[in-house]
């Protein structure tokens, strides 16, 4: 049973399972602390004592899944490594008490998800589609479910000639958008 203790009062502590979903699923019985800053998950593979760390940052949300039973995926985007990649990971913590546990434990790693990302609302990206390497669709498109779930409305415009970026920015209010984001390289981010 997934339960969950409050030793410090920023600090709230689980005892449960977790499966990194992936090509190799193994579940493994962990325990699992959330800090105004971080998320990190303990467990045993024989002796060894393993620990992972999510920084608030590389949190993107937790969301609870009822069905067959009571789970919460947590959504994770790593910090960058040394050629620039990040990569999109998900943990499925099981074994709760009841839902109202399932939903403590979201709302919690929700909330320093939430607390560090000024991003809401609607984000404007603009994906240019010559530049570069002619890769910034098929990028985008990659990344593109990433901001539905932190909870941001995208709306995407493709460039389609030199200065489309600028002509749509001149006519936006600064209200609009949370953001204007640029798949490109540095000719469209000039234009924005």
């Amino acid at each position: 049973m997934m339960s969950w203790r409050k030793p410090f009062d920023d600090v709230l502590s689980w005892s449960c399972k977790f499966c990194r979903v992936g090509p190799a699923n193994s579940t493994h019985r962990c325990g699992v602390t959330v800090s105004p800053k971080e998320m990190v998950i303990k467990w045993w593979t024989g002796p060894i004592e393993r620990e992972r760390r999510f920084h608030a940052r590389n949190i993107l949300r937790a969301s609870v899944i009822q069905e067959p039973k009571t789970k919460v995926t947590v959504h994770i985007l790593t910090s960058p490594d040394s050629n620039g990649d990040s990569e999109y990971k998900q943990y499925d913590m099981t074994e709760f008490k009841d839902l109202d546990t399932a939903e403590t434990f979201a709302a919690a790693v929700n909330a320093i998800a939430f607390s560090c990302r000024p991003l809401s609302g609607k984000a404007l990206v603009f994906v240019n589609p010559v530049s570069g390497s002619k890769l910034g669709p098929k990028r985008f498109k990659a990344v593109e479910h990433l901001f539905q779930l932190v909870g941001v409305e995208v709306e995407a415009v493709t460039t389609t000639h030199h200065g489309h970026a600028a002509d749509v920015v001149s006519t936006l209010s600064a209200d609009d958008y949370g953001a204007i984001i640029s798949v490109s390289g540095d000719g469209t981010l000039n234009e924005i």
